[in-house]
This record gives structure tokens, sequence and C-alpha cells, in this order.
């Protein structure tokens, strides 16, 4: 299978205050570390879609692997956002959807996540933790005209919820962790460093 990423950065990050996507973290931004994740399990192209503050993050030095996608009305939210970045992809056979806020997905997670697609148990994945399920997701390509529709706040969670049915959930409690304020990501910093 072929599998292509599409991440999310295009937010202005208002209760944070600050771009998110440009934090430093075990030497590289969070958007680096989602780029290098993506590439190495396998993800290529990698589309990042920007919005908010793009000058500041598009000065970045991505890999080649990776392609910046401006959604001009990324204020419209997350949803517009991630049609957009699905539909600037090519052909490939599942589609990762990943946020630049959440520090704690590792390669590992992504590669979790890809068991149950190619087995055929399922056209679509998203990982858990207890009650919680959240991202990253991964979508079969079945799904990507639905993607490529989405509007306003709701991301692939829209899609999700019409095919239950055919989602996967994978136990990824380090996929939980979401960075929505400063007080957050120094909470994240000091749990790496103990």
């Amino acid at each position: 299978m072929t599998y292509g990423a599409v991440i999310l950065a295009a937010g202005e990050a208002r209760r944070f205050g600050k771009p998110k996507q440009l934090l430093q973290w075990q030497g590289e931004t969070l958007l680096e570390r989602a780029c290098r994740l993506a590439i190495t399990a396998g993800c290529h192209p990698v589309r990042v879609v920007l919005g908010a503050r793009r000058e500041a993050i598009a000065r970045l030095a991505l890999p080649p692997e990776v392609t910046l996608v401006t959604n001009e009305n990324w204020q419209e939210g997350m949803g517009n956002s991630l049609a957009c970045g699905v539909r600037s992809l090519p052909e490939v056979d599942a589609v990762f959807v990943l946020l630049v806020d959440q520090p704690g997905v590792t390669v590992e997670t992504l590669l979790r996540m890809k068991a149950p697609l190619e087995s055929g148990e399922a056209s679509l994945v998203q990982c858990q933790a207890g009650e919680w399920m959240g991202p990253p997701a991964l979508f079969a390509r079945a799904h990507f005209s639905e993607l490529a529709q989405l509007q306003g706040e709701e991301g692939g969670r829209a899609v999700i919820r019409k095919h239950l049915e055919r989602r996967a959930l994978v136990s990824a409690p380090e996929a939980k962790c979401d960075i929505d304020s400063e007080a957050e990501w120094e909470t994240f910093c000091d749990q790496q460093k103990s």
C-alpha cells in the first residue's frame, strides 16, 4: 500500500498565543518532527497545510518529500484545511492525518495504525486511550472524496462517525496529549524530562 500524509498546521493557536508549529522540542520544531515521523513511517508524499503565520512557518527547512499547501480559507476551520490537504494529494492508497500539537505520537504509533488497514479489517483507523478517541487518523482512499468536501471546524471525525462499522481503534495513549496552552506544553516537557 502507498501512504500519504496531511499534516494540519494552518491554525493560529489563539489559546496558545504563539505558533505551536514552531515550538522547539528535542532539537526540532513540532512541525519538523511531524514531518519526520510521517516520512519515517513510509508516507510519501507529505503535505503540510498552512494558513495563519504561513510566512514564518514556510521558512523552515523541511525535507524534500514535504510540500507546503496554503489554505487561503484557513479561518473556516480544521475541516476546510483537511479538505485542502487531501485534494492536493496524488494517487495514494491511504492518508494519515496528523496534528502538529501531539508531540507524544511516535513512528511506532503510525506503524501500528497501518496493520488494520493492510489486513482489510478496516478502511479507517483512529487512536484510542481509554474512553478517548482521536488523531492521528488513517483513511483509505474510499474516504478521500468525503474528506475533500469537509468544511468548518470539524475534521476527519465527521467522516469517521459515518463509517463506524469500518473503523479500527488502535491503542495509543501517547496520542492523547495535545498541546493547547503554555501550561500544557510546560507539563508535557517536564514529564518527558522525568
